[in-house]
């Protein structure tokens, strides 16, 4: 009977011992995949199909605002001439880009670039007048800086002296005696600088300066 009383304690001492607690690992966190973002194409344009129209306008007189009748208009190499009210129309032009020309005598040529509508399109310009500068005797004035060539003319009036002399910028450009021709009429390239034109010891002479393309 003592026996028995003994190993009750010791199996219960034992089954204490085993039943503590034991430690828990840690939980294992899985990262989140990143996400792959597949790049868009972007949707190409079709640009609209080229297409025949008609372009039509008026040119005037940029000093007056006066239209400007026989200028020769050229778009995309098709042509057409303004009439007394400085209209013109070209049909058959086609759609998109395309280089404008407009020329008239006594006027300065214009040369642009213009867009051509999909649609009938209406382009209107404005021309310069050539430069011109007349007078008679001696004189001081200046020319214009866009002026790179022109046409010098000369008359006698068969009275007092018959020399033609002409200074721009400062370098000699005419010096002629007229007598026996009675005109002088040349073309000259203007000289780089202050582009003063003086005229001197030509009292009996008409002159006329104007500008050329």
């Amino acid at each position: 009977m003592k026996m028995r009383l003994l190993f009750v304690p010791l199996l219960a001492l034992i089954v204490a011992c085993g039943s503590g607690n034991s430690p828990t690992a840690p939980s294992t966190v899985t990262a989140p995949s990143p996400t792959t973002t597949t790049p868009t194409t972007p949707t190409a344009v079709t640009p609209p199909a080229s297409v025949a129209v008609s372009v039509a306008g008026v040119v005037t007189n940029a000093d007056t605002g006066r239209p400007v009748g026989g200028a020769t208009v050229t778009i995309g190499g098709r042509s057409a001439t303004t009439d007394g009210n400085g209209y013109y129309s070209i049909s058959g032009v086609t759609s998109g880009s395309a280089t404008m020309t407009v020329t008239a005598s006594g006027f300065n040529n214009s040369t642009e670039g213009v867009t051509v509508q999909t649609i009938d399109t209406r382009i209107d310009r404005r021309l310069a007048p050539l430069w011109v500068r007349s007078g008679t005797g001696n004189t001081v004035f200046d020319m214009p800086s866009y002026v790179s060539r022109v046409r010098i003319q000369g008359t006698w009036a068969q009275r007092d002296t018959s020399n033609f002399i002409v200074y721009v910028s400062g370098r000699l450009v005419v010096n002629e005696i007229l007598r026996t021709s009675i005109t002088y009429d040349g073309t000259h390239i203007v000289p780089s600088g202050n582009r003063v034109v003086e005229i001197t010891s030509s009292s009996a002479i008409s002159w006329t300066f104007t500008q050329i393309q």
